[in-house]
């Protein structure tokens, strides 16, 4: 690795969040570090179409192995099935809570979001 000196805040941050990405990639820590970092925020589908594959989190990429074992070909290309991740703020940052659990404290709210529409339905 190289040395971290001389590096500012948001270069160091960086470096933190690709280290957790590259080290936890299989563990599901991903799912949860997007929503603490409020990656969302600062990024639109189309703003980070400039940005390398693995800076993206909207656009979703897929690696296709092919060719003999001693030789593989490596294609990215963009995911064929679910090209795109859809996310509402701030209603992805939060899970809902259980209904239950809101009838039994009526001081607790609902995350934002995740209410239930309280209105009749149009006839």
């Amino acid at each position: 690795m190289p040395d971290y000196g001389q590096m500012t805040k948001e270069e160091l941050r960086d470096r933190i969040r690709n280290e957790r990405r590259i080290e936890l990639s299989f563990e599901d820590h991903r799912f949860f570090d997007e929503r603490r970092w409020m990656l969302f925020e600062s990024q639109t589908p189309g703003s980070e179409k400039d940005l390398p594959m693995y800076r993206q989190i909207y656009n979703l990429y897929a690696a296709r192995v092919s060719g003999e074992a001693e030789n593989p070909v490596y294609e990215y290309t963009v995911e064929p099935i679910h090209p795109m991740r859809t996310f509402s703020s701030p209603k992805n940052y939060y899970f809902p809570i259980p209904e239950n659990d809101i009838k039994r404290a009526p001081n607790l709210k609902q995350n934002p979001g995740w209410e239930l529409t309280t209105g009749t339905p149009e006839e």
